[in-house]
C-alpha cells in the first residue's frame, strides 16, 4: 500500500526559468487553441450560402458583450488577489537573500523554498488570469458561429489579442518577485 495516498503533493518550480516557461507554453496553447477555433469558425460561418453580417444587438449578442466584460474584469482582480497572497513567503525569501547578500534573482539559479512557493502562486494567477480570457473569446466565436453577428467576431479578436499581451516573459516575472521580497514587511 502507498504510505502516501490520500496526501497532496504539490511540486514547487526549480528555477524562474523554467517556471516561465510553463507558463508561456500553457498561455500560448490556450491562445492558439482560441484562434483556431476562431479561424474555423468563421471560415465555415463565411462560407455559407446566406453569409451576411449583422451588427444588431441582439440578446444573445448582449450576453456575450456582458460575459467578456465580467471576464476581463475578473482576470485582473483574480490573479491579483492570488498573487498578493504569495505575500506571506516574500519575508522569508527577503531575510534568506539579505543573509546570503545576494539582492537579485538569477532566472538559473535554484529557488529557495519562499521564492518556489511565489512563485507557485504567481504561475497558478497567470494559468487563471488566462483561461479567463480564452473562455469569452471562444463564447463569442461559436456566437458569432450561430449569428454571423461581426460585434461578436470583434469581442473575439479584442479577447485573443488581449490574451496575447497576457503571455508572461522572465523580465515580468523577476521584476514581480523582485519587488514583492523588496516590500515585504
Amino acid at each position: 500500500m502507498n504510505s502516501k495516498f490520500g496526501q497532496r503533493h504539490h511540486a514547487l518550480p526549480e528555477t524562474l526559468s523554467k517556471s516561465v516557461l510553463t507558463m508561456q507554453i500553457i498561455s500560448i496553447a490556450l491562445l492558439f487553441g482560441a484562434i483556431n477555433i476562431s479561424v474555423i469558425l468563421v471560415v465555415m460561418t463565411m462560407l455559407r450560402d446566406d453569409a451576411v453580417l449583422k451588427t444588431n444587438l441582439e440578446p444573445l449578442v448582449i450576453v456575450v458583450m456582458a460575459v467578456a466584460m465580467l471576464s476581463t474584469a475578473v482576470s485582473v482582480i483574480l490573479p491579483s488577489m492570488l498573487r498578493r497572497s504569495a505575500e506571506q513567503h516574500a519575508s522569508r525569501a527577503r531575510k534568506l537573500r539579505d543573509d546570503a547578500n545576494h539582492p537579485t534573482i538569477d532566472p538559473m539559479a535554484p529557488l529557495t523554498e519562499p521564492e518556489a512557493l511565489m512563485l507557485a502562486r504567481y504561475q497558478t494567477a497567470h494559468i487563471v488570469g488566462a483561461a479567463l480570457l480564452e473562455g469569452p473569446a471562444m463564447l463569442a466565436t461559436v456566437v458569432f458561429f450561430l449569428t454571423s453577428n461581426a460585434i461578436c467576431l470583434g469581442i473575439a479578436v479584442f479577447m485573443i489579442l488581449l490574451l496575447a499581451t497576457r503571455v508572461a516573459t522572465q523580465g515580468k516575472v523577476v521584476t514581480w518577485m523582485e519587488q514583492t521580497i523588496r516590500h515585504a514587511a
